[in-house]
């Protein structure tokens, strides 16, 4: 949260965002363990004269996937993600021996993994509610995982938006 002047000035404006998630351990089988995790997200934006950087935008931090391209803007946003993943490979340690380089940078541990996610998530207008006029977007789709660890992760997910038109996702890092 961030605030300026007193919301007595006509230039004050009041910024502020919550995130709650959260992991849950289930059912474990033939992949080991399969897991559910959600994420729910808030950001509303009050006041006059808000400075370009904390006006709310769907699509910029926070995104729907099947609207990946898509940017939003406005006062506030709310958004929800519901994504169960499990693995298929659970930290298969490589190891190249090379002369010179430390044995710290030729040793990684290698996990690949599927996941099933929904997002769902609503955009308000300026002057706006989010029921009367705001936008609402919802994706769903599949996608895997590779993680090369210590480094880093990446992601290709194929995400389907409410009229079923799909998009390729190919990102670096996790979801959330």
């Amino acid at each position: 949260s961030s605030s300026l002047p007193s919301t007595g000035s006509p230039n004050a404006y009041q910024s502020g965002s919550s995130l709650t998630q959260s992991s849950i351990l289930s059912q474990q089988g033939v992949v080991n363990t399969v897991h559910l995790k959600w994420r729910f997200g808030l950001k509303e934006t009050t006041g006059s004269n808000i400075p370009f950087y904390d006006i709310a935008i769907l699509g910029s931090d926070d995104r729907v996937r099947g609207h990946y391209d898509t940017r939003n803007e406005g006062r506030g946003f709310v958004t929800g993600t519901v994504e169960t993943y499990f693995n298929v490979i659970n930290e298969l340690p490589i190891e190249f021996r090379l002369p010179i380089v430390p044995r710290s940078l030729t040793r990684y541990r290698v996990s690949l993994g599927f996941q099933f996610f929904y997002d769902a998530g609503i955009s308000r207008p300026e002057g706006g509610s989010y029921f009367s006029n705001g936008v609402y977007q919802r994706g769903y789709g599949f996608g895997v995982t590779l993680a090369v660890l210590p480094y880093n992760i990446a992601r290709a997910e194929l995400a389907f938006d409410e009229k079923g038109r799909s998009q390729i996702i190919l990102d670096i890092g996790l979801s959330f």
